[in-house]
């Protein structure tokens, strides 16, 4: 292929012209340690001049450019200081040129150019010949605002200048058709080279950087030293971009952070394609100096703890990622076009979707080694050095590319190998797979032709074969060892024939006289038989000598228009491998403000779907269904560009691969997202007009849900019968509405060519008649009394009608009730009773009572008739009066749920030695007393009680508590199976432990948790401390069993003022520590929650909630409303002042996959990714707060009688400033 920028020659006039004009240029500055010299050739070794540029010196202009008026003639400016350079960047014109003397240019404002060149005349800035040309911002402080160079405009052309020291990005792109090349970027504050919008309000796709090319370009030692590494990669095209914006020729090494990346926010929208070809990443997320070194070299913060610890990172650092590509990420779609690459020895994985579920596209790929590790042993000869790989949770993959669940990728010619110099995990990829060869630990997956893959599945994860030998399949390898002596005398010793550490010649060393890439031996294939030909091949000898990504440069075009037309084309391509089509596919339908329509040659085997899709960026694509044929099939796919009226088309011949049916998912209509056997049913009134659902069966062949063909597969239908759900079934010819009963319906599915291979799906009909019976299935009917009253709960006999329930306290009223028969009960009770209605076959009402004092419920069922079929029960609540710690273990050691518990008066446990009871299923009602000097310790599950086991707490206070387990599970419940804890004030209580953990709660596992009006009040002297994971100032872990719902978790009107301290761990947050979803029932409700916790934690730390994981992969609903936090985050050591990733006022960190509702919250730190306020507001610390603060940040809080303001309308309230009322109950 041509070179993707086809510039003209320049003439040997030319060349002479200019050698004599920068003889006579006036004295160069000296350079520093930045410094290195550039290659000799007019343009720093290129032998090139701009795109459009002349090559004569006639005032003939073959391309007149858009501008109606009178053309200037281009003028090049000899720059020598930093005052003219600034002054004449914003001067220039179309076509104008700056070449730069060797030297130092010194700045500590960003460079901005927003002006443009035109598509046929560039602005270029570049390096006078042979000079080494330094642009040095190290005088700039840290700040998100000091960028280096900042290119609003479009069609510039920078060459051979190396940026260094900036405050943020060396580079940031927001404009359109600039060209980047050999230019390297390092030392500075963020990514060297970024790519995103020019302003916070460009909100659209339209507006984002597209059609910039960074060619032969070299990032590396950029570290964001007061976010700890969080940020800075080698190069970025994330958050913000449009389309067409290619990297060829890049190498990336030794970044804090990632060697590429291309994350997509949500909030953001789907970003357009980016493209990377012949492209290295090593050595990435460790740095190439130290910690303390690099800080010596740029103005760094003096703020105490602003910066990394040394004492613990030097070569490392607190929360660099260290990807070699990390090609997306979020929940938004970035697609990714990667070819002939190679990805070697980074921190984290070698190539990584990181979830971004859009489609990449991989091609020639090498990754080696990664997950790597460093020695970090200063006393270590390979101190800083690559010495092995990583273990435990560090450990990484070569490629990881099937991790979200719409993953669909295509691959080919990959090859990941791992070695004794390496230990990664095994590879993932899911998609469009061929002749690869992928490492899976003990072995090794192959294939040769394509194939429809998928790691995680047996079958469809390739052949196995032997390891293949790395130094015999590579010509040299990164690293090896090599060992001298025997026994005792042995000495092993670390060879190095490429290392990022302390190595700044990288981007001379492997590169060809024209600056194009070349790797030499390293990784180079030795053996391409043994390899079967896959693998990346990058030590060519010229930049001609490669496969480059355009094919046409735009400065030849004839027109404005027709330029923007050949940018499209030259971008435009397919989200699929077109060589072996398996999956639906997307096709984008405008770009740079091309609209694109498109026409298939046979919509019967792709079929575009006339609708459009469109995220909040406002990318617009259709989508192609596939209908794989019998035999593979070849269709063309046309694409007509269209630009202001011109047009271009594009054309794309595609093998369709014939289909191969597997029976996937069977199911009814509308029970798809049924999981338990309680939820596949159906219930209906008797003789209503239902007809059975439709059966869908999936094809397992296709990820998008479509169906088997009719044919394809067999059905046996089995129709069971029973009068009610506990009766026994009999076998029937159909089901029929106007038989009341349980319908029990079985479907037998197997494909035509494998009918004993049989997949069975059930499901229930419920035919409810009005006039039937009901009651509750004997033996699972269960009273509990509660917070708000007591709960009837059980199976039914049938599955329409009421229960109504009756309550008294009056022992006359129960002794003539209780003389009566039924139906005088009812007669006496029908318009006193409280009834609630139902239609299922299971039943939990709660009824609302005081739990005060000893009372009877008379309950009974109604049908759907309102006839009444049940006897009429009843029930005795009884309560047992506690007013001696005496009483109060000897009362609750075999406590009940129809007793209510009511302490009479304060309880003082000093010099009480007492041991946790085993669960609470009855009522504790306080009535506003306190439990005190209280000392428990053992080993897991140590508290009050070992186990919440769906009672209740409430109206009680806790003061000077000590609870202490050597192991798991520590609060006043060691672990919560569901239940009610209420008006529960926690004054001076000290938790510590292992881990799993939190003063109230230390590991919520199933039921229905409610909490609210509680508050943890500590002084200095009184914490939550644990030595393991997961603790919070409330509840520590929550976390259903393996594939269990942990039921739904409600948090209202609660405080937190104590100081909540991990040391040294993960998961820690201020009234939450973390909670995993494991099921998609999972639900967690926060609201009007108050911490003013000093949060310490290692990761995952949060003012209010630690974290929430996704080991399901379901769609974890978590709503978490007006929170606030105005307490302290102390993470990794640091007192933090801003958010860092993982750790933020409100949420530490979240899965993008939850559904997540975050509204009205308020933190003096800011929210990690969510930025705006519609989610939190930022406020500033403060020592003390007037009244209007709580009107204005806190509108929904109950100041009348929830919440009391500790000021006064005219004096501020020093901290906690609010407290909890508690209806006065508690001084």
């Amino acid at each position: 292929m041509k070179s993707p920028i086809s510039y003209k020659i320049v003439t040997s006039i030319l060349v002479a012209i200019i050698i004599l004009m920068t003889a006579f240029m006036a004295v160069t500055l000296s350079t520093n340690w930045f410094g290195k010299g550039a290659p000799e050739g007019w343009g720093g070794g290129s032998a090139q001049t701009p795109p459009g540029g002349d090559d004569d010196d006639d005032d003939d202009d073959d391309n007149p450019g858009t501008d109606p008026g009178e053309e200037t003639k281009p003028v090049v400016y000899n720059i020598d200081n930093a005052a003219d350079f600034s002054t004449t960047l914003q001067k220039v014109k179309a076509g104008d040129t700056i070449i730069l003397a060797a030297g130092t240019y010194k700045f500590n404002t960003t460079q901005i150019v927003s002006q443009s060149g035109n598509y046929n005349k560039y602005i270029t800035v570049k390096a006078a010949d042979g000079a080494d040309v330094v642009l040095d911002f190290s005088e700039m402080t840290f700040a998100s605002t000091n960028r280096g160079v900042q290119i609003y405009g479009n069609y510039w052309y920078w060459y051979g200048i190396e940026i260094v020291g900036a405050g943020d990005n060396g580079m940031f792109i927001g404009g359109n058709y600039n060209i980047i090349e050999n230019c390297e970027f390092h030392n500075n504050r963020d990514t060297g080279l970024q790519l995103g919008r020019s302003y916070s309000d460009y909100n659209k796709i339209s507006q984002w950087p597209s059609y910039n090319y960074i060619k032969d370009c070299t990032s590396y030692n950029n570290y964001d030293n007061e976010t700890k590494g969080e940020n800075a990669d080698g190069f970025a095209a994330k958050l913000t971009v449009g389309y067409g914006n290619v990297f060829d020729g890049c190498i990336a090494y030794r970044n804090s952070d990632d060697g590429w990346d291309l994350y997509a926010y949500a909030s953001n929208g789907d970003i357009g394609a980016v493209i990377m070809y012949n492209c290295v990443a090593f050595e990435n997320g460790f740095l190439g100096e130290t910690v303390a070194e690099f800080n010596e070299k740029v103005t760094t913060s003096t703020i105490e703890g602003a910066l990394e610890d040394t004492s613990v990172y030097n070569y490392t650092t607190q929360n660099g990622d260290g990807n070699g590509f990390k090609l997306g990420g979020s929940v938004m779609r970035g697609n990714v076009k990667m070819y002939n690459c190679l990805s070697f020895n980074n921190r984290m994985h070698g190539v990584t979707d990181n979830s971004n579920p859009g489609v990449l596209t991989l091609e020639g790929i090498t990754s080696y080694n990664n997950g790597a590790k460093i020695d970090t042993n200063p006393e270590s000869a390979t101190y800083g050095q690559i010495i092995g790989g990583a273990s435990g949770s560090d450990v990484c993959n070569n490629i990881d590319v099937a991790r979200s669940e719409t993953s669909y990728n295509n691959l080919k010619d990959i090859l990941s190998v791992a070695d004794s110099y390496g230990a990664p995990g095994n590879d993932a990829y899911r998609g469009s797979v061929a002749n690869s060869i992928f490492y899976a630990g003990s072995t090794y997956q192959q294939f040769t032709d394509y194939d429809d893959a998928y790691s995680a599945i047996k079958g469809m994860n390739g052949t196995s074969i032997a390891a293949p030998d790395s130094s015999k399949i590579f010509k040299a390898l990164p690293f090896y060892t090599t060992v001298t002596g025997e026994g005792a005398e042995a000495v092993t010793e670390n060879h190095y024939n490429i290392s990022g550490l302390e190595n700044d010649d990288i981007h001379e060393t492997y590169r060809n006289a024209d600056n194009s890439i070349n790797m030499k031996d390293i990784l180079a294939i030795a053996d391409s038989e043994a390899v079967n030909g896959t693998g990346a091949t990058l030590n060519k000898a010229s930049w001609e000598d490669y496969t480059h990504f355009y094919d046409t440069d735009i400065s030849t075009a004839a027109s404005l228009e027709d330029s923007v037309l050949m940018a499209v084309y030259n971008t435009l391509y397919l989200y699929t491998d077109v060589n072996a089509v398996y999956q639906d596919f997307t096709l984008t339908t405008e770009m740079m403000d091309a609209k694109i329509s498109w026409e298939s040659s046979d919509e019967e085997i792709l079929e575009i779907r006339k609708e459009y899709n469109s995220s909040n960026s406002g990318a617009q694509d259709v989508d192609i269904i596939v209908y794989r044929p019998a035999e593979n099939a070849e269709v063309t796919l046309t694409a007509t560009i269209n630009y202001k009226g011109h047009t271009k088309t594009k054309t794309f011949t595609l093998n369709v691969m014939a289909d191969e049916p597997a029976l996937g998912d069977v199911y009814v209509e509308g029970l798809k997202d049924a999981v338990t056997e309680s939820d596949k049913r159906f219930i209906i009134d008797q003789y209503q007009v239902f007809e059975e659902p439709e059966l869908i069966v999936e094809n397992a062949a296709d990820y998008n849900g479509k169906t088997l063909k009719e044919g394809t597969y067999n059905v046996e239908t089995v129709y069971e019968y029973a009068t009610s759900a506990t009766s026994v079934y009999s076998r029937v010819g159909g089901f029929s509405p106007s038989v009341a009963g349980v319908y029990r319906i079985t479907k037998n599915v197997s494909l035509a060519t494998a009918p004993s291979d049989v997949t069975s799906y059930t499901y229930y009909i419920y035919v409810a008649s009005n006039e039937a019976a009901i009651d509750f299935v004997e033996g699972t009917s269960k009273f509990v009394v509660n917070r708000d009253g007591y709960i009837l709960s059980g199976d039914l006999t049938n599955v329409k009608g009421s229960i109504n329930a009756y309550s008294t306290s009056d022992a006359e009223e129960i002794a003539s009730l209780s003389g009566k028969d039924d139906a005088e009960v009812i007669a006496a009770l029908k318009d006193k009773a409280q009834a609630i209605e139902f239609k299922d076959n299971s039943v939990s009402a709660q009824f609302t009572n005081e739990n005060s004092q000893a009372y009877t419920v008379f309950y009974w069922f109604e049908n759907g008739a309102g006839d009444a079929t049940s006897e009429v029960y009843s029930v005795s609540v009884s309560v047992e009066t506690i007013a001696t710690p005496a009483e109060f273990m000897q009362k609750l050691a075999n406590n009940n749920s129809s007793t209510v518990y009511l302490i009479t008066a304060d309880l003082d446990f000093k010099d009480v030695s007492y041991s946790p009871i085993k669960n609470l299923n009855g009522l504790i009602n306080g009535n506003g007393h306190t439990i005190s000097n209280l000392t428990i310790s053992g080993s897991s599950r140590v508290g009050l009680f070992q186990y919440l086991s769906g009672g209740t707490l409430m109206n009680v206070e806790f003061n000077e508590v000590s609870i202490t387990a050597t192991e798991q599970r520590a609060g006043i419940f060691g672990e919560s199976d569901g239940g009610y804890v209420s008006n529960v004030l926690l004054k001076n209580v000290t938790v510590s432990g292992n881990g799993r953990m939190g003063a109230l709660i230390g590991h919520h596992l199933e039921g229905n948790l409610y909490i609210d009006n509680v508050a943890l009040m500590n002084d200095d002297d009184h914490m939550i401390v644990s030595k393991g994971n997961d603790m919070g100032g409330l509840v520590g872990f929550v976390q259903g069993a393996s594939g269990k719902s942990f039921g739904g978790v409600y948090m209202t009107d609660c405080m937190v003022d104590s100081i909540v301290k991990g040391e040294g761990l993960n998961y820690v947050g201020g009234m939450v520590g973390r909670m995993e979803d494991r099921h998609v029932e999972d639900i967690f409700y926060m609201e009007r929650c108050y911490s003013i916790a000093d949060v310490v934690g290692q990761n995952y730390v949060g003012g209010v909630l630690a974290a929430q994981n996704n080991s399901a992969g379901g769609k974890y609903v978590v709503t978490i409303k007006d929170c606030i936090f105005l307490g302290s985050l102390t993470f990794a050591g640091q007192k933090l002042t801003s958010a860092e990733k993982n750790c933020s006022g409100i949420f530490g960190r979240f899965v993008e996959t939850a559904v997540l509702t975050m509204e009205g919250c308020v933190s003096n730190i800011n929210e990690y990714g969510y930025e705006s306020e519609d989610y939190v507001r930022q406020v500033e610390n403060r020592l003390a707060v007037k009244a209007d603060f709580w009107s204005r940040y806190a509108p929904n809080y109950d100041f009348e009688n929830t919440w009391k303001f500790l000021g006064t309308e005219t004096t501020d309230a020093a901290a906690p400033y609010i407290e909890l009322t508690f209806g006065g109950m508690f001084d």
